[in-house]
C-alpha cells in the first residue's frame, strides 16, 4: 500500500491530477487494502483531498501571477519583480 501512496503523492506533487482524481484514487487504493467506508479512513480521504486543493490553488495563484506579469508587459517571472533591499 505505501507503494501506491507514494506514486499518488509523487503525481499530486507534479501536479498531475485534480483534487477529485487525487481522492478517486486514494478510495481506490484503500478499498484495495481495507475498509475505505470507515470514519477514520473516509476522514483521512477527505483531509487529503483538502490538502490537495488547498496546494491546487497555490498554483493557480502563482500561474495567475505570471499572467498578470505578462499582461502587465513585466515579463513571466513575478519573483523577479519583489523589490530589491
Amino acid at each position: 500500500m505505501i507503494d501506491e501512496l507514494r506514486a499518488l503523492f509523487f503525481d499530486a506533487r507534479d501536479g498531475e491530477l485534480t483534487p477529485t482524481e487525487l481522492g478517486e484514487r486514494l478510495e481506490t487504493i484503500q478499498r484495495r487494502h481495507g475498509d475505505a467506508d470507515s470514519p477514520e479512513v473516509r476522514k483521512q480521504r477527505r483531509e487529503a483531498v483538502a490538502a490537495y486543493h488547498d496546494f491546487t490553488l497555490t498554483i493557480e495563484r502563482h500561474h495567475a501571477l505570471e499572467r498578470l506579469a505578462r499582461a502587465l508587459g513585466l515579463g513571466d517571472d513575478p519573483e523577479a519583480l519583489d523589490p530589491v533591499d
